[in-house]
């Protein structure tokens, strides 16, 4: 979804990995158990909580190095991120239109009356870039904000950097004080908005700066391209020891962490075809798995006959056959294309 004027390995890699990952996370919500929230062992769930941190500090990283192609005079770095916002908010239109008869089913299954749903559904559209059933688009509802105020930005570096401190204060100010933000309904739709339209600001600016290190060049000593795996073992220890206790931001170190790994893995192997394609296929299973998942698990109820790891296992791979479809697809319909 952030085109890059260079093709990274590990990133292609890891994105395909992660967008795995977003389909576990969701897999709880159709997988009825008595305790959907523990179905998965701790380290488990630690490691997929990293996806969508990923896929916003991944954003970051490459929304840089396609910056530094741009020459600083003029309008060139401006107009680039506009036109990015305004395609993201595009394919959030586009996703939404598709995820409609789904939401209508969402609702009736949760018997929510007509009128109530309206309301609560634009609220979430507002507020969130979602309705019920498509609430994997929050993140490009994030990602085009992000943007969008990064456009405003981005002649001076001196304003990014006060933008990105600005994420960094709505996500202390979220965290600290979510329990009073909720009190009232106006209270709520502020948190939604901060912790969800603002909420990926942080990650996005933690992949951002990575990129202005310069550590991964394949032209570089032998101990410069190590940097990355270094610093990725060290920051996803401390992202598992924050998990571990209860620390916050442990999925901001992540996903930090986890960029580092993908730039680590493209310091050492080329790009390929098979990457590209991976990298190809990870959009697709990030926006079609919620179907996925509700045909699975809410019309041919497999949650009655699988275990968890069986239900999981056959989740992903449904989900990949499907963006496989899709993709294979758009290359016969290239308009297909513009929905990711």
């Amino acid at each position: 979804m952030t085109q890059s004027t260079e093709q990274y390995f590990g990133i292609d890699v890891v994105k395909f990995l992660m967008a795995l990952c977003v389909v576990a996370i969701h897999l709880p919500v159709y997988y009825l158990t008595d305790d959907p929230a523990g179905i998965y062992p701790p380290a488990f769930d630690w490691f997929i909580a990293l996806g969508v941190p990923f896929f916003f500090a991944c954003s970051g990283f490459l929304t840089a190095g396609r910056l530094d192609s741009i020459p600083e005079a003029g309008k060139g770095r401006e107009a680039y991120l506009t036109s990015r916002a305004v395609r993201l908010l595009k394919i959030l239109l586009y996703w939404n239109l598709i995820y409609l008869p789904l939401t209508v089913a969402e609702c009736v299954h949760l018997e929510i009356p007509f009128r109530r749903a309206v309301a609560e559904n634009l609220a979430a559209l507002f507020t969130e870039g979602h309705s019920f059933a498509s609430y994997v688009l929050w993140y490009v509802y994030a990602l085009a904000i992000t943007l969008g105020l990064l456009a405003l930005t981005c002649r001076r570096r001196w304003l990014t950097a006060l933008l990105a401190l600005a994420f960094a204060l709505v996500t202390v100010g979220v965290r600290l004080y979510a329990g009073q933000m909720q009190q009232t309904a106006a209270g709520t739709l502020l948190f939604n908005f901060a912790s969800t339209a603002l909420g990926g600001g942080l990650f996005f600016f933690s992949g951002f700066y990575l990129s202005r290190m310069e550590i991964w060049r394949k032209s570089a000593p032998f101990w410069r391209k190590s940097a990355p795996l270094c610093l990725a073992v060290v920051a996803l220890a401390a992202s598992h020891y924050a998990f571990d206790h209860a620390i916050r931001f442990n999925r901001l170190i992540g996903g930090f962490a986890l960029v580092c790994a993908a730039l680590a893995l493209s310091a050492f192997c080329r790009p390929s075809g098979a990457s590209l394609l991976l990298r190809r296929l990870s959009m697709w299973v990030y926006f079609l798995h919620p179907m996925v998942l509700m045909f699975l698990f809410r019309c041919l109820k497999l949650d009655a006959l699988c275990t968890p790891a069986v239900a999981l296992t056959v989740a992903m791979a449904a989900t990949t056959a499907l963006a496989a479809c899709a993709l294979r697809l758009s290359d016969y319909y290239p308009k297909l294309k513009k929905l990711v």
